[in-house]
C-alpha cells in the first residue's frame, strides 16, 4: 500500500505573499474564475471554495485567503468535488484522477490514493461521496469504493462497471442513485457486487442528502426543472412510504449546515431540518442567482458571483452586507494555451488559442492574464461582445482569441486576433477599436459569419500584422502601417495587402518575426511553412519576395513532411528552430528560406553507448512550444511527455519534466517562455501556469549589482545558493573569511549555483564567504561582487 502523507497546515502561505524562487524549485499559479466557482462550503473555521480545479479558502479569524496545490500543500491538482464531513471534522477532495486528501480542521492532511493507483480499464471519477458510522462511501462512475475514516483505509470496493450517479448514509443504510433510480442496502452487507443493493424507486433522482435515520432530501428533475421530495424509506421492504414535493423548484444545491440542510433556487433560500421541516426566506435580488453557503444560520450567508464573494445577512429579506466582495489574487486561467514575453517584460498567457489538432469546439470564453514583477493582472476585455454569428448573445465575454501582441508604445495595449471578430485592440481591458470587414482589408468567411484572425505581430517599424484565414483556399496577410495603428479610427485604404501566393490551411496557422534578419516567417497550421523576405522595407511590399515549402530535405538527403506545425522560433545564434508534430527541426538561417535547394537539421542526440547511433530530438513527440533561455538553451513543450530542456544545438537533453519526476502538474504541456529578465521559466498546462526557477538569467554589464539568495543560509535550508548579476561567462570563486578558495565556476549567462558545501562535499560552518568574479583567467578585474552568511 502506497504510503500516506500526514502534513500539518503551517508552512500554508497567505495568497498575497511571495517570494523569490530558489533555483530548481516549481511554483504553481494556481487558477480562479469568478464566474467559474465550481462548489463553496463553509465550515466552522473556514469558507472553502473552488474554481477551475482549484482549492482556496477564507480563514474567518485571520481574514485571509489561502490557496491550496500541489506544491504548497495538496497530493495532486485538478479538483472535481469538494465535500465536508461535519461530524468528523475534515473535507473531503476529490481529483479528476481518482486521488483522495482529508483535510482535517486542525490542519492535518492525510492522502488516499487508492482508487488513483488502482489498475482499472475505465476512468476513475468521483460523483458523490457520503458519510456515516466512520465510513466514507464514495460513488464513482465505476461503482462503489469504502473508506474506513479512522484507518483511511479502504475496506470495501464494488467495481459494477456501472455509474454510481450519488450516495449517502441513511440510518443503518446506503442509499445510491444508479440510472436516476433508488437502490439502498445495509451497512453490514458486502457490496462487492451490486446485486446487494435493493431497488427502491425511479425517482430521477440526481442528489441525495440524508436528514435522519429513515429519511431524505431526494433531488429529481421531472423533464422540466429540479424538484425537492422529502422521501420516507422502510428499509425492512426496501420501499418508500411518503413522498412529499417541498414545492421547491429549480433547485441549484442542497448541502449540509451546521444544525440543518440548506438549498436554494435563483429567488428562496431554505432551510430543512431532520423532520423535513422547511424554512424559506425570499432571496434579495442581489443575492439571486448567486452560488450561496451556509454554517451557522441566515444572518451569515456566503454569496458568489461573477464580482467575487461576499458575506451577508438576509434574514428578514432584506439585504445587510457583512463582507464586501473579494476575488483571490490569481490567475483567471486554467489551460494555459498561449504565452508571451512582451517587450515591456510582462508576461501575457491565454486560455485560447489555435486548437484543430486538438479537437476542440469554437466558443470558448477568453481569459487574458498578464504577469508584471510577480503582480497579477487580469486584462480580459469587459464589454459585452458576441461572435458575427449571433449565436450567445449578450455574453459579456471575448470568444475565441488567438495569439496577442504588445503594444510597442503602450504596454497597457495589447493586440489580439480572434476566430469571429477580427482583431482587438484592448486598453485597460477595454476594446472600443477593433479592426474587421467594416475598417480594414480584413475579410469574413466562410459565408460571411465569421472573421478570423489567427496572428497579429508587430514588426520592426511597428506596423501591425493579421494573418486572415479568408477561405478554404487560402490566407490573406494585412499589414497596418504604424501611422495608422496609432490612429482610433481607420478605413480600408490605410491596410496594404500582403501577397503570399497559394498559402492554405486551418485556424491554427502561425506568424513569426525574426530579430536577426528581414524574415517573416508563417505556418498553415499543417506541414505548410512561408519564407518571407520584407527586405528590410517592411511597409512597403513592392520588393517582397516569398517562398512556399510543403516538405523538407534533411541533411541526410531524407524527406521530412510534418501533420502539423505548432511552434517557430529564433535562437540567439539566428538558427530557426521548428515544433511539430513529429519532433523538432532546425533551420541555419531564416533566408535559407528563399533557397530552393534548402535543407533542414534534423537535431541529433547521441546515444552515448559506445556507438555512433543517435536518436532524432523528440522523435514523433508533439512539441508544441520551444522557448530560448539566456543562456540559449531551447525548453520544449510537448502535447502528452511533460517539458524538456536541451543543450544549445540540442545534442543533449539536460532535463526531462514529467509529473512523475518533478512538480510539473501536467506532462501535457502547450506553452512555454523563458523571462529575459530572471532565471524564471513559464510553462502553460491543460491545468495551470507553472513558474520554474532555472540555472539560467541574464548577464549583467558589470557587476554593481550582484547577490546571494538565500541570505543568510539558515541551518534548515539545504537547497540550492544562487548568485544573480554577473557577467556573462563570469569566473566565480567562494572563498572563507581567511582566503581559502573553495569552490569554482563559470556563470550560466548571470548567475551560478552553490550547494553550500566545501571542496569536501561537506556543508561549510558557521561564518561569512566572499564571492569573487572576473571575466578573465589571471583575475585582473577580479574582486568581491558580494558576500554569503552561512549560519548552522
Amino acid at each position: 500500500m502506497i504510503k500516506r502523507f500526514l502534513i500539518v497546515l503551517t508552512a500554508l502561505i497567505p495568497l498575497l505573499s511571495s517570494a523569490q524562487l530558489a533555483v530548481g524549485s516549481w511554483k504553481i499559479y494556481s487558477p480562479f474564475v469568478a464566474y467559474s466557482i465550481d462548489a463553496m462550503v463553509e465550515t466552522p473555521q473556514k469558507l472553502y471554495f473552488t474554481s477551475e480545479g482549484s482549492l482556496y479558502s477564507y480563514d474567518k479569524e485571520s481574514d485571509e485567503v489561502y490557496s491550496y496545490n500541489s506544491i504548497n500543500y495538496l497530493n495532486d491538482n485538478n479538483i472535481n468535488g469538494i465535500y465536508y464531513n461535519k461530524d468528523n471534522k475534515y473535507l473531503f477532495i476529490a481529483y479528476e484522477s481518482g486521488n483522495i486528501d482529508l483535510l482535517y480542521d486542525n490542519g492535518k492532511l492525510v492522502n488516499m490514493p487508492d482508487i488513483k493507483d488502482a489498475v482499472l480499464t475505465t476512468e476513475k471519477t468521483i460523483n458523490d461521496v457520503g458519510f456515516g458510522h466512520d465510513r466514507i462511501y464514495i460513488a464513482t462512475n465505476f461503482g462503489l469504493v469504502v473508506f474506513n475514516d479512522q484507518k483511511h483505509e479502504v475496506i470495501e470496493s464494488g467495481i459494477y462497471n456501472k455509474n454510481i450517479g450519488c450516495i449517502d448514509v441513511v440510518g443503518d443504510y446506503v442509499l445510491i442513485c444508479y440510472n436516476y433510480g433508488l437502490y439502498a442496502s445495509n451497512i453490514d452487507e458486502r457490496h462487492n457486487y451490486f446485486d446487494s443493493f435493493n431497488y427502491i424507486s425511479g425517482a430521477n433522482a440526481h442528489e441525495i442528502v440524508s436528514i435522519s435515520d429513515t429519511k431524505a432530501l431526494v433531488k429529481v428533475y421531472n423533464g422540466t426543472n429540479y424538484l425537492m421530495w422529502k422521501m420516507t424509506f422502510d428499509f425492512s421492504s426496501f420501499k418508500y412510504t411518503e413522498r412529499i414535493d417541498l414545492s421547491i423548484n429549480d433547485v441549484v444545491e442542497i448541502n449540509d449546515a451546521k444544525d440543518y440542510i440548506y438549498c436554494y433556487n435563483s429567488t428562496t433560500f431554505a432551510t430543512i431540518d431532520s423532520e423535513g421541516n422547511v424554512t424559506t426566506t425570499t432571496l434579495p435580488s442581489d443575492l439571486q442567482g448567486q452560488n450561496l453557503a451556509i454554517w451557522d444560520d441566515v444572518n451569515t450567508v456566503w454569496g458568489a458571483n461573477k464580482n467575487g464573494i461576499g458575506q451577508y445577512s438576509i434574514s428578514d429579506g432584506s439585504l445587510t452586507v457583512l463582507k464586501d466582495k473579494f476575488n483571490p489574487e490569481a490567475i483567471t486561467v486554467k489551460e494555459v494555451m498561449f504565452l508571451r514575453v512582451g517587450n515591456s517584460g510582462k508576461i501575457y498567457l491565454c486560455n485560447t488559442a489555435a486548437s484543430n489538432y486538438l479537437g476542440w469546439d469554437s466558443c470558448r470564453k477568453s481569459q487574458v492574464n498578464s504577469i508584471e514583477n510577480g503582480v497579477i493582472s487580469n486584462i480580459t476585455i469587459q464589454a459585452p461582445y458576441t461572435k458575427n454569428n449571433g449565436n450567445n448573445p449578450g455574453e459579456n465575454y471575448m470568444f475565441d482569441t488567438y495569439n496577442l501582441c504588445e503594444d510597442p508604445d503602450d504596454p497597457d495595449t495589447y493586440y489580439v486576433g480572434t476566430y469571429w471578430e477580427g482583431v482587438y485592440k484592448v486598453t485597460n481591458r477595454d476594446g472600443n477599436v477593433k479592426y474587421d470587414w467594416t475598417n480594414s482589408t480584413i475579410t469574413k468567411y466562410p459565408s460571411n459569419w465569421a472573421c478570423h484572425v489567427p496572428c497579429v505581430e508587430i514588426d520592426k517599424e511597428g506596423n501591425l500584422w493579421a494573418l486572415n484565414w479568408v477561405n478554404s483556399s487560402g490566407y490573406v496577410c494585412n499589414i497596418l502601417p504604424a501611422s495608422a495603428r496609432k490612429s482610433s479610427t481607420t478605413t480600408a485604404s490605410d491596410w496594404i495587402g500582403v501577397n503570399v501566393g497559394d498559402f492554405y490551411g486551418n485556424k491554427d496557422a502561425r506568424m513569426y518575426h525574426c530579430k536577426k534578419s528581414n524574415m517573416v516567417i508563417m505556418s498553415n497550421g499543417y506541414s505548410m511553412l512561408v519564407g518571407y523576405n520584407t527586405k528590410g522595407t517592411y511597409s512597403d511590399v513592392s520588393d517582397d519576395e516569398y517562398m512556399i515549402w510543403n516538405k523538407f530535405t534533411d541533411q541526410d538527403n531524407k524527406s521530412f513532411t510534418a501533420g502539423y506545425i505548432s511552434a517557430i522560433t529564433e535562437d540567439e545564434n539566428g538558427h530557426i528552430w521548428i515544433g511539430t508534430d513529429l519532433g523538432v527541426i532546425e533551420i541555419d538561417n531564416a533566408t535559407d528560406l528563399m533557397d530552393g535547394n534548402m535543407t533542414i537539421n534534423r537535431v541529433k542526440v547521441p546515444r552515448n553507448d559506445g556507438t555512433s547511433f543517435a536518436d532524432y530530438l523528440l522523435d514523433n513527440q508533439h512539441v508544441m512550444s520551444i522557448a530560448v533561455d539566456n543562456s540559449n538553451r531551447k525548453w520544449l513543450a510537448t502535447l502528452s511527455n511533460g517539458l524538456y530542456l536541451v543543450n544549445e544545438d540540442g545534442s543533449e537533453i539536460l532535463e526531462h519534466f514529467t509529473t512523475s519526476n518533478s512538480d510539473i502538474p501536467s506532462n501535457k504541456v502547450y506553452s512555454v517562455v523563458c523571462d529575459p529578465n530572471s532565471n524564471s521559466v513559464f510553462i502553460g498546462t491543460d491545468v495551470g501556469l507553472v513558474e520554474y526557477s532555472s540555472t539560467s538569467s541574464p548577464a549583467m554589464e558589470d557587476y554593481s549589482n550582484v547577490y546571494a539568495y538565500p541570505n543568510p543560509v539558515r541551518p534548515d535550508y539545504t537547497g540550492w545558493i544562487t548568485v544573480k548579476g554577473l557577467m556573462d561567462n563570469s569566473l566565480v570563486k567562494i572563498a572563507d573569511a581567511a582566503g581559502n578558495v573553495f569552490f569554482s565556476t563559470r556563470s550560466e549567462g548571470g548567475m551560478v549555483t552553490w550547494d553550500g558545501c566545501n571542496s569536501a562535499g561537506e556543508r561549510v560552518k558557521t561564518g561569512v564567504y566572499y564571492v569573487f568574479a572576473s571575466q578573465n583567467e589571471n583575475e585582473q578585474s577580479s574582486g568581491v561582487v558580494t558576500k554569503i552568511l552561512v549560519v548552522n
